[in-house]
Formats: C-alpha cells, structure tokens, sequence
C-alpha cells in the first residue's frame, strides 16, 4: 500500500502541483500563495505505472520479489515489452540467468 500511494504521490505532485497553486491563487485571500511549478520528468506516468504494476503483481503472487535491485530496474525501465505483449520480463526470464 506504501508502494502504491507513495508512487501516485509522486506523480501526481508533478502533475497537479502548478494547476492546484494558480487555482488556490485566485482564491479570495490566498493570493499570497506561491505558485509551484515543478517540470515534469520524462517517462514519469510509465515508470510509475510499471513500478505500481510491479507491487500488484507481487502482491496477487504472480512471481516472486526480485532477489537484486538491478532486476527491479530491469523491470520497470524495460520499454521494449510494451510491443512485446502481455507477459512482462522479469517473468518471463526468471531463472534464465545463471545464479550469483
């Protein structure tokens, strides 16, 4: 759940950040607030929606944890499996590398 919220918090502050600071702007009395405006980093909304994929995944049981940090990112940066269908790479190549 910390995964989840914590990766919808982020992108949604990228997103929303600017339009909610000029919306509380034209607020009687609030004019004073600071408008925020933050850029928006490349490849936010897939990274944050694989990483959330990832957790979902985990949680329904689909695989297990990856044992290395590096096969996380693996996952989650990995664009070309979105031409590839629906099984994801980690799954798929579970076990396919030699072990440490």
């Amino acid at each position: 759940m910390i995964s989840l919220v914590s990766n919808l918090g982020v992108l949604m502050y990228f997103k929303y950040v600017g339009l909610i600071t000029r919306t509380l702007r034209l607020i009687p009395g609030l004019e004073g607030v600071t408008e925020i405006s933050a850029p928006l980093p490349a490849g936010i909304s897939f990274y944050t929606f694989q990483s959330m994929n990832y957790t979902i995944d985990l949680y329904r049981r689909k695989f297990a944890p990856a044992e290395r940090f590096t096969d996380l990112g693996a996952f989650v940066t990995l664009f070309p499996h979105l031409i590839a269908g629906a099984d994801h790479p980690l799954r798929l190549h579970q076990g396919a590398a030699p072990a440490p």
